[in-house]
């Protein structure tokens, strides 16, 4: 799949928009990294403090797969912070007719050395990347998976 209407349409002037799209998620691989360790770039350059997150999912597989949770966390590589979790009221199912899109957007703060967040700054310099995490619910659950993220310093 692709994604089609790009939050870069949401995202000012200078922002980085990095994609991961067709990823599979699965009891086996329950996370998608924006951007992708094997992609090029592999990280956001320079690291970013601000932005915008969305993912979707679709094309699910198996026995009543549905989405419990996500949630979105960005490092510099040492330091983790929690940027977001969506929990929506009831288990979303996922199916070849019924998809999953959500967004939000998120800012975090910086610091200038590595203490990270025993000084409560958290991340050194912003993130280079981020990882998206999902709890779904299913019997032999698999479904596809498009994450970006459109991100200023």
């Amino acid at each position: 799949m692709a994604i089609v209407n790009s939050i870069a349409t949401y995202s000012g002037e200078g922002y980085q928009i990095l994609q991961s799209t067709a990823q599979t998620v699965n009891a086996a691989a329950l996370t998608v990294r924006v951007p992708l360790a094997s992609a090029s770039p592999s990280t956001f350059s320079p690291a970013v403090a601000r932005g915008l997150w969305r993912v979707k999912l679709y094309n699910g597989g198996g026995t009543t797969p549905a989405l419990v949770s996500v949630t979105l966390t960005g490092t510099d590589g040492t330091n983790t912070v929690t940027l977001d979790n969506f929990v929506p009221v009831a288990a979303i199912t996922i199916s070849t007719t019924a998809y999953v899109d959500v967004m939000g957007d998120f800012i975090l703060d910086t610091a200038s050395s590595s203490t990270g967040g025993l000084s409560g700054t958290l991340i050194f310099g912003g993130a280079t990347y981020f990882t998206f995490t999902f709890t779904a619910s299913g019997t032999s659950y698999t479904f596809s998976c498009d994450a970006e993220i459109a991100a200023a310093p």
